[in-house]
Parts: structure tokens; sequence; C-alpha cells
């Protein structure tokens, strides 16, 4: 997952939005006491902590148990924790805790070597921050979580969602993704008779998982 402007301003604030495999990582850095101690002793740098104190909204992809993505966002100006996921029986509750408790670490190791610059954080004691569920469309399957994630991450101010969206909505964008896959920036296969050359050469590699030239 890629976000192509890294200067995202919405309602007059500059959004950070994380990569989902360094979400995971705040996590492990949550959960696990020894990473946790690196994190706040520096030893894993201060470039995400940093980065999170130079912006105003963090936004935060999240996957629970391999089967279920949600949104979590970090609003330092409301100082609260926003939460958007799109089926309300999901409890994230610990996994978020454990993430927060990561990303707490990180902004702790770089306030404390590097200071806060001009960060708007009133401070950095996220686990201690509210949350706050916040009342998005919700799916009727049990597969479309990630683009209802993404358009809430696209939608999303800080305060209000900018744009309606309904189920109907989420399935013309699922036809729709192909073509922004296809012609997007980080595509290194821009053409379909790239793209199925790179399905044979895969197929025929001795490293394939399958044998089965239909998949």
């Amino acid at each position: 997952m890629c976000c192509d402007n890294p200067k995202d301003i919405r309602e007059g604030q500059l959004v950070f939005i994380e990569r989902a495999v360094n979400v995971g990582i705040l996590e492990r850095d949550g959960k696990q006491h020894a990473y946790y101690e690196d994190v706040l002793a520096g030893k894993h740098g201060t470039t995400k902590g940093d980065s999170y104190l130079r912006h105003d909204l963090v936004y935060l992809p999240t996957n629970m148990g391999k089967v279920h993505w949600f949104l979590v966002v970090v609003n330092p100006r409301r100082r609260e924790i926003q939460i958007l996921n799109s089926l309300v029986w999901a409890k994230e509750r610990t996994q978020v805790l454990y993430m927060l408790r990561g990303k707490e670490a990180h902004l702790s190791a770089a306030l404390q070597l590097n200071g806060a610059g001009r960060s708007v954080w009133p401070d950095i004691n996220v686990t201690q921050w509210p949350k706050r569920v916040i009342e998005v469309p919700t799916q009727k399957d049990g597969s479309s979580c990630g683009l209802y994630m993404l358009k809430n991450i696209e939608f999303w101010t800080g305060e209000e969602l900018s744009r309606e969206y309904d189920e109907d909505y989420i399935r013309k964008y699922r036809r729709h993704l192909p073509i922004t896959f296809l012609n997007s920036p980080h595509n290194s296969c821009k053409s379909v008779r790239r793209l199925k050359r790179y399905h044979q050469d895969l197929q025929e590699s001795p490293m394939s998982m399958s044998a089965d030239p239909s998949i």
C-alpha cells in the first residue's frame, strides 16, 4: 500500500498514511517487551516517531488476524483515537492497544532524541487518549473490508467523511480497481502484454507455487 501524495492536506491538517507493514511493526513493538525496550532506547532509530510528530493526522491501516482490514486514526488536535471499522462486530481493542503502545514508544524515542520541533501534538500518551468508534458504512459481505478501509482513508478528514458512499459505490469501485492498478505509477508491468508475459514466466518458473495454468 502506497500513498501517492506526500503532502496530503485535509481541512488544513497534514495527513500521514502509514504503510500497512509498518503498522504491523508498531503492533509487534508494543506487544513484545524486548522490542519495546529497544525502541524506547532509540535502537530502532527515530524515523517513525519523527514522521508522526511532523503531521496533524496519522492514518494506520490495520489488519486483524489476517482476515479483516480497518482504519485507526490518531488525531492529536482532538487528542483522540478514531476507529473506522466496516464490521461493527469486529473486536479490535487489544490489537489497537498494542499498536498504540508501540507507536507511543517510537514517539517517546523521537521526542527524547530530537525534540518536538514544531509539532502540534499536545502530548504523546496515545495509549491514554480516548477511543471513539466512528460511524461508517457497513459492509454486507465477508470480503470487501479492504475496499471500505481504502475509501475511509480517502474520505476521512479527521472530523467527518468528506463524501458519502454505499455498497453500490464499493461494487463499482471494485470493478474499477484493475484499471487503477494497471495505470498506477507503482506498476512495473504497464501493458497487458507485459502482464501476460509476467504471468507466463511465473508459471514456468521452478519457484512457482502452482502448476495450474488457470491460477
